[in-house]
């Protein structure tokens, strides 16, 4: 039986606070698995900036592109999706096209019904940012900048993921998730848990033989998280 073997990162919680070792997750991963585009979703800019001053120039990811998507205009306060020019031309240098699409995954909205968004509240069960990572993939994928079936690295502030592209069109039927790159433990901000009441956080890091645990740098003293190999 053949396998392949992977790690996934966990963050302690949810948050921008984890978007730099996401980003660069996503990096390490994507040249691990000889993945040629990252799609980013991002608000305003933030993570793209990073990735073009940290990442990109460097020769170790120079085939590595990245697509990012964001809100279009009039979904949320236009203030928040304002890029500076110093980002914009970053956009420019690094040949990132910018998508501005609604979310493929949410369902069309029925008064009083509480069933509305059936699809993101799923996604949602491994991380608010995983139905970021989602819609970014498949926005990317039905504007063209990515083909049918091609696997992407799909990263927001706090998850990635490995998947296969395919436009929103085909979603149930052919999109697929291969692995889970980085996501948080606890849901703190899309559902709001506590770490102190919803888990023992000792017994989700407790050290386990043969498997090597890592501090994570954002973490507080004493959480542990699977590192990468």
């Amino acid at each position: 039986m053949k396998t392949l073997q992977s790690t996934t990162s966990y963050f302690l919680a949810e948050g921008r606070v984890n978007l730099r070792e996401c980003v660069r997750l996503s990096f390490v991963r994507a040249t691990q698995a000889s993945i040629r585009t990252i799609v980013m979703f991002t608000l305003n800019g933030e993570g793209v900036e990073l990735a073009c001053n940290e990442f990109l120039g460097d020769p170790t990811y120079r085939n590595q592109r990245v697509v990012a998507v964001s809100y279009p205009f009039g979904a949320v306060p236009s203030a928040a999706l304002q890029m500076t020019e110093a980002r914009m031309e970053l956009f420019t240098k690094f040949s990132i096209p910018l998508l501005r699409a609604t979310s493929p995954i949410d369902d069309v909205p029925v008064p009083n019904s509480r069933q509305n968004n059936m699809i993101r509240k799923t996604l949602e069960i491994f991380s608010g940012g995983t139905a970021l990572c989602v819609w970014a993939i498949l926005a990317a994928c039905d504007a063209g900048a990515v083909p049918y079936g091609e696997h992407v690295i799909g990263c927001c502030g706090d998850t990635s993921i490995l998947a296969k592209a395919t436009p929103s069109a085909q979603f149930l039927s052919s999109f697929a998730v291969r692995e889970i790159v980085c996501k948080p433990l606890i849901h703190d901000i899309s559902k709001g848990e506590s770490l102190a009441e919803e888990i023992n956080a000792d017994v989700l890091v407790e050290r386990n033989k043969g498997k090597q645990l890592v501090v994570h740098p954002q973490l507080p003293r004493g959480v542990e998280g699977n590192q990468p190999k």
